[in-house]
């Protein structure tokens, strides 16, 4: 019975346990994946500044470009209209602050996609990680500079202008397409990631909720049967059962014969 007793209170004290892990398991798994979830909202941000900055120079060259091609004034007036276009809208400082914010974006991106990696040598866990061709992005934006200068160069004279000037702002303009094009591909790539993350702080949840159930019903009924073995052990011990009876009346007639048999052995000798 007291064996029992211990055991009801294993059960109690294992319930208690897995109620109580639930919560305390479920917190770590929500608040690490709210971590990782803010370091994509802020790779998010980043990737839409560069989308508006992109799309801003795009709108910029895309000028520049009609005036190389429908043009018809002379070359001298072409270039002082180019160029003040160029120095109007900062072209020059855009390009840099693309580039830069490019970097720290590729560098944030290395970061997280090693965590995914790590996180994906987990059984039944398969977050999208960054392919080759998304990883280039900063090598795409980087090459901006080198277009952007060979669009400078081509300023430095007003000669023949427009023929010598069109195919380095072509160039510049096919550079940015590709960079709008990795940028896009970049964040449709941290959505889904955002949306796995998602579905796995859900799934994870359920799971430890499952197993915590599972694990304080296990514990319950086996202390339901060590109520049952302490209310039979009890009852067993407070009823006069005819084994207890037949014990003690074969111990009572052993104590009363062994008296007999030593008066008999002293009468005798």
């Amino acid at each position: 019975m007291l064996l029992a007793v211990l055991g009801l209170l294993f059960c109690i004290a294992g319930a208690i346990s897995a109620l109580v892990g639930n919560r305390f398991l479920s917190n770590i798994v929500v608040e690490t994946i709210t971590t990782v979830e803010g370091y994509f909202a802020t790779i998010d941000q980043k990737t839409t500044r560069i989308e508006d900055s992109l799309a801003s120079l795009h709108a910029n060259v895309n000028r520049i470009q009609d005036q190389l091609t429908n043009t018809t004034i002379s070359d001298a007036e072409v270039l002082r209209a180019i160029v003040d276009q160029i120095d109007s809208n900062r072209i020059g400082p855009a390009v840099e602050r693309v580039i830069i914010t490019a970097q720290e974006l590729n560098d944030g991106l290395q970061a997280v996609n090693s965590l995914l990696l790590t996180v994906n040598k987990i059984p039944a866990i398969n977050l999208p990680t960054l392919s080759e061709e998304l990883a280039a992005v900063n090598e795409r934006v980087a090459g901006l500079r080198e277009d952007f200068t060979a669009i400078q160069t081509e300023l430095s004279t007003s000669q023949n202008i427009k023929t010598r000037l069109l195919q380095p702002v072509n160039r510049f303009d096919e550079r940015l397409n590709r960079a709008e094009e990795s940028i896009a591909a970049e964040k449709t790539w941290v959505d889904q990631v955002q949306a796995s993350l998602r579905s796995l702080r859900v799934r994870i949840t359920s799971l430890i909720l499952l197993s915590s159930l599972v694990v304080a019903l296990f514990f319950t009924l086996f202390g339901v049967g060590q109520v049952l073995l302490i209310d039979r052990a009890w009852k067993w011990f407070k009823s006069d059962s005819p084994g207890k009876s037949g014990e003690l009346q074969g111990a009572s007639t052993e104590e009363r014969s062994l008296p007999d048999e030593d008066v008999s052995t002293d009468q005798t000798t």
